[in-house]
């Protein structure tokens, strides 16, 4: 498989929805490779996530707005993402936003910054102690060229949910964070060794 390329539509949009479901006691990692929003492109993607009680999962999503190589990067058009997840019946984590290519949110310190790939990688399992949410949190760069910070919520007395935002300006550079961040949570939270997929290596 390869990135989802989402191209200019002579004004209509595009859209793509994606529904997760885990059961109790099964196990699950999402890893997409990076959707591309090429120029004059209106896209929605929304992502659902439901989890029964003891599910464990981990998964990640990456955005490139326009060329890399090309000065702005992405000069027209506009991405709606809208994620949500479940856990035991319940809306534990939702959030929706849009992005114009014109809108200077894109360029503001709490907006974009602007970089022109964004991404969060996102993992539910047993509760991570103190020291190894350091060890992610510590690991994590904020550089002029890649950026990531992480933050953990209970679910449940035993569960938690941990979300790790990227901003990067280079796909390759965040799909390696991405990964770094996958190989930590994936023992904790899915108790499997992380072990990287061939695909990557293509």
């Amino acid at each position: 498989p390869g990135a989802t390329r989402w191209y200019k539509a002579n004004g209509k949009s595009a859209s793509q929805t994606v529904t997760l479901s885990v059961a109790t006691a099964a196990r699950l990692d999402w890893l997409p490779l990076e959707n591309l929003i090429f120029e004059q492109a209106q896209a929605s993607n929304d992502t659902h996530i439901h989890l029964a009680a003891g599910a464990q999962a981990i998964g990640w999503d990456s955005y490139q707005l326009g060329s890399v190589v090309t000065q702005g990067h992405w000069h027209a058009g506009r991405l709606n993402i809208q994620s949500s997840l479940h856990y035991d019946g319940k809306l534990v984590w939702t959030e929706a936003g849009q992005v114009d290519a014109q809108h200077p949110i894109r360029h503001r310190g709490p907006g974009l910054a602007g970089f022109p790939i964004m991404a969060t990688v996102w993992s539910v399992g047993p509760t991570i102690g103190t020291d190894h949410m350091e060890q992610l949190t510590s690991s994590l760069p904020w550089t002029d060229s890649l950026r990531a910070g992480a933050s953990q919520m209970s679910l449940d007395p035993s569960t938690s949910l941990v979300v790790v935002r990227l901003l990067g300006t280079h796909a390759e550079a965040i799909r390696q964070l991405m990964i770094e961040c996958w190989s930590l949570l994936r023992p904790l939270h899915l108790g499997v060794v992380a072990r990287p997929l061939r695909l990557w290596c293509t």
